[in-house]
C-alpha cells in the first residue's frame, strides 16, 4: 500500500508460483463478449522486455482455428491473470451471496438471486454484454465469488470448501428430445427453431440437430452444439378451431422459425391475418402458420399472456386488457441509478431522472436525463439520453453509516457514481481499502470512508437483494412521511367549476370519457356536471348527475411532435369523447392512423385527433403503458 492509499503491483522480476510457464490460471480477456468472465489458460512464458509485466499463454477453451484446430498465443497483462481456484466442493448458496457460474466454458461473475428446487439457484450476470441477464444454474456450475488481491484470494478458500471427489451432474434433457432452440444468429433473438438432442456435451450443452434447417449442400439438417440456456421443450398445442382475435399475441412460423408477433388485421376470406413481428416487419399468415404464443418459465408452459386478449367484463361485454402499467420508479419524474454503457462508466450506477417512456412503446426504453453526468460545458445544458430498462433501478433509500468487513460487496461513491467493489482492507477512523471490480477504473484500489460507502444491492423482481432493513436506512427517511399531492386532494373536493371528464354508461359504451365541468356537488359523493361536447336538442351542453366513480380529471397533455407508432396505446376523439385503442397502421400521408379501438371497430384518424392513453389510478395519472413486449 502506498502512502497516498493506492495499491499498485510489485515487480517481481522471478515471478510468482502460478506465473511460471506451464502453470495453469484463469484470464478475463477484455475483448467485447468475454469481458466479466475468467477462462482457463496456461502460461507459456514472460514476455520480453521482463519489465512490460506481460505474458504469453494459450487458452484451454477459447479462440480455436476452425480449421487447423489450433489455438494461438495470446499476449496479456498480469493485471488480467490469476492462479487458477482449487476445485470446491459443491456448497449452499445464499439469496444475494455474490457468485461465479460455469457458462460458455468460462467462470462468469454475478449474484445469487433465488434459490430454486433441486440445488438450482436463479443467477443474475454482472456483464452487461452477456444475455440473457439471468439463468438458471446448478449447484456443481457454481461456486463462490472470490478476488485474488496481493497474492491472497478474498475472502479465503478454508481446507473445508476442497472438493475430495467430482460429483456426477444429472442431464437436464436426454439424446432424442423434442426440443425448440433460440437462434441467437439472427440478431432478435425472438425466435424458435424445432430440433432434436443428439447428445450431452458437457458442462449444460448440447449438441442438436435442427429439424428444419440444412447444412449448405442441403445435405443433412444442420447439427449445432448450444448452450441449455438456450434449448426448451416444445410447447404443447393449443387448438384455435375458429380464427385468431385482433391483437392477439402469436407465433408466426417463418424462415424455418417460430417468430413472436401480434395480430393486427384479420382479413375477412381465406383465414389469413397481418401480423406484426418482433423484429418490426408486417407480413400476412395463413391460419395454420401461426401459433398462440407460449413461455417457458420456471421448467413450465404459461398460458397466451393476457396483454392483448379479449376479456369479458362483469357486465358480460368484451373488453380489450391492453397490457401493465409501469412500476412507480419509472413514472415521469422519478429518480433512479442508471448503469450506462459508455467506456469510463462501466461498472458504475449515475442518478438521472425519467423524462418519459420512449416510442415505440414495447421497446422498453425510456428517455432520461442524467443528474451529473455528460454536462454540454458551451451551454450548461445535460442532453437527454434513451436508456434500456435493463440498465435502469430506483434509487435506493439513503444509509445510515455502518460497518463493514474484510470480502463484504460494497458500492463507493467516486466520480459522481456509484462504484460496485469490494471491501479488502479495513483502516482506522472507519476507513476502508476498496478495490473497484470495473476494468476500467484506475487506480484499480482507493481508500474511501465510511460515509463514501453503501453495501452492495441488486434490483431484481421489484425488489432490493439482499432487502433493506428499517434499521439501515437513514433517520430523516423513516420519519418521512408523503403528503397527498394536490392533484389527489382535488379529486377530493371536486369544487365548482372544476374541469374534469366524465365515463359514459349509456349505448353500451363504458369506454369513452367526455369532456365536463362541475357544477356543483349534490351529496353522497355525487355531482351535476355538464358536457362539453354533448348538447341538448337546444345546442345547450347537457347537464347530468353523476357518481364520484364515473368522474376524473382531465388528464395531462403528452406532446407527440412527430408520429405515433405501432402498437401505441392512444385515446381518439370520436362522437365528443376519447376512446381507447391502439395504432395499428401508420399511414404515410397526411399524419393518418388506423386505429383498432376496445369497441372492436377499426377507424381512421388524423394526428391531432388522438393522444397517448393514460389511467388515473389512486389518485395519479399514470403514463402510457406498454402495449405489447414483443
Amino acid at each position: 500500500m502506498s502512502q497516498k492509499g493506492k495499491c499498485g503491483i510489485g515487480v517481481n522480476i522471478e515471478g510468482p508460483p502460478h506465473l511460471q510457464p506451464g502453470s495453469t490460471v484463469e484470464i478475463k480477456p477484455p475483448e467485447f463478449g468475454y469481458q466479466g468472465a475468467w477462462y482457463t489458460a496456461t502460461i507459456i512464458q514472460r514476455n520480453t522486455p521482463i519489465p512490460s509485466k506481460r505474458f504469453m499463454v494459450q487458452f484451454t477453451h477459447l479462440f480455436q482455428d476452425g480449421k487447423t484446430g489450433e489455438r494461438p498465443l495470446r499476449m496479456f497483462s498480469v493485471s488480467l491473470i490469476r492462479p487458477q481456484l482449487p476445485p470446491l466442493r459443491p456448497r449452499k448458496f445464499k439469496q444475494g451471496e455474490d457468485a461465479d457460474a460455469y457458462h460458455k466454458n468460462g467462470w462468469w461473475e454475478g449474484v445469487i438471486l433465488q434459490e430454486w428446487n433441486n440445488g438450482n439457484y436463479l443467477f443474475m450476470f454482472h456483464s452487461d454484454n452477456q444475455w440473457p441477464k439471468y439463468v438458471v444454474f446448478g449447484v456443481n456450475q457454481l461456486r463462490l465469488h472470490r478476488t485474488w488481491f496481493n497474492g491472497y484470494w478474498v475472502p479465503p478458500v478454508q481446507e473445508s470448501e476442497l472438493a475430495v471427489e467430482e460429483v456426477q451432474r444429472e442431464e437436464e434433457y436426454n439424446e432424442g428430445d423434442l426440443v425448440e432452440v433460440r437462434n441467437d444468429e439472427d440478431g432478435p433473438n425472438r425466435s424458435w427453431f424445432a430440433a432434436i438432442i443428439v447428445k450431452p456435451v458437457g458442462n449444460k450443452r448440447y449438441l442438436i440437430q435442427y429439424a428444419t434447417l440444412e447444412t449448405e449442400d442441403n445435405t443433412d439438417f444442420l447439427e449445432k452444439e448450444v448452450d441449455t440456456s438456450h434449448i426448451r421443450p416444445r410447447p404443447p398445442d393449443i387448438v384455435v378451431p375458429d380464427q385468431f382475435v385482433m391483437l392477439g399475441q402469436v407465433d408466426a412460423f417463418y424462415k424455418g422459425g417460430w417468430w413472436k408477433g401480434v395480430i393486427i388485421k384479420v382479413l375477412s376470406g381465406d383465414s389469413k391475418y397481418h401480423v406484426y413481428l418482433a423484429t418490426r416487419e408486417e407480413m400476412e399468415f395463413k391460419h395454420d402458420e401461426l401459433r398462440i404464443h407460449q413461455d417457458w418459465i420456471d421448467g413450465k408452459w404459461t398460458k397466451p399472456s393476457p396483454a392483448k386478449r379479449r376479456t369479458m367484463s362483469q357486465k358480460g361485454k368484451y373488453t380489450i386488457g391492453l397490457g401493465i402499467e409501469d412500476p412507480p420508479h419509472l413514472q415521469p419524474g422519478s429518480r433512479v441509478e442508471i448503469k450506462p454503457r459508455g467506456f469510463g462508466y462501466r461498472g458504475a450506477w449515475f442518478s438521472a431522472i425519467i423524462i418519459k417512456r420512449d416510442t415505440p412503446i414495447y421497446s422498453n426504453h425510456f428517455v432520461v436525463k442524467f443528474t451529473d453526468l455528460y454536462l454540454d460545458i458551451t451551454t450548461g445544458i445535460r442532453p437527454l439520453k434513451k436508456m434500456s430498462i435493463v440498465f435502469i433501478r430506483p434509487q435506493p433509500s439513503p444509509q445510515r453509516p455502518r460497518k463493514f468487513k474484510i470480502g463484504d460487496n460494497a458500492d463507493a461513491y467516486h466520480m459522481n457514481g456509484w462504484w460496485e467493489g469490494v471491501i479488502v482492507v479495513e483502516l482506522q477512523d472507519d476507513n476502508y481499502v476498496f478495490l473497484f471490480h470495473s476494468e476500467y477504473q484506475w487506480p484499480k484500489c482507493l481508500v474511501f470512508g465510511v460515509s463514501q460507502l453503501r453495501l452492495h444491492r441488486t434490483w431484481f423482481g421489484g425488489y432490493w437483494t439482499p432487502p433493506a432493513l428499517e434499521s439501515e436506512l437513514d433517520v430523516e427517511e423513516v420519519q418521512r412521511e408523503e403528503e397527498p399531492t394536490k392533484i389527489t386532494m382535488e379529486m377530493e373536493e371536486l369544487s365548482e367549476g372544476a374541469l374534469v371528464e366524465v365515463a359514459n354508461d349509456e349505448d353500451g359504451f363504458n369506454r369513452a370519457w367526455f369532456a365536463a365541468i362541475i357544477v356543483k356537488p349534490v351529496g353522497n359523493n355525487r355531482y351535476m356536471i355538464q358536457y362539453d361536447t354533448v348538447q341538448t336538442e337546444d345546442d345547450t351542453g347537457l347537464g347530468k348527475e353523476m357518481d364520484i366513480l364515473q368522474i376524473r380529471p382531465r388528464p395531462p397533455d403528452i406532446p407527440v411532435p412527430d408520429q405515433f407508432e405501432m402498437l401505441d396505446q392512444v385515446e381518439a376523439l370520436y362522437k365528443g369523447g376519447w376512446w381507447k385503442g391502439v395504432i395499428i397502421n401508420v399511414l404515410s400521408d397526411d399524419s393518418k392512423y388506423q386505429v383498432y379501438l376496445a369497441t372492436h371497430e377499426e377507424m381512421e384518424f388524423k394526428h391531432s385527433n388522438l393522444r397517448l392513453h393514460q389511467d388515473w389510478v389512486h389518485g395519479k395519472w399514470t403514463k402510457p403503458s406498454p402495449g405489447v413486449h414483443l
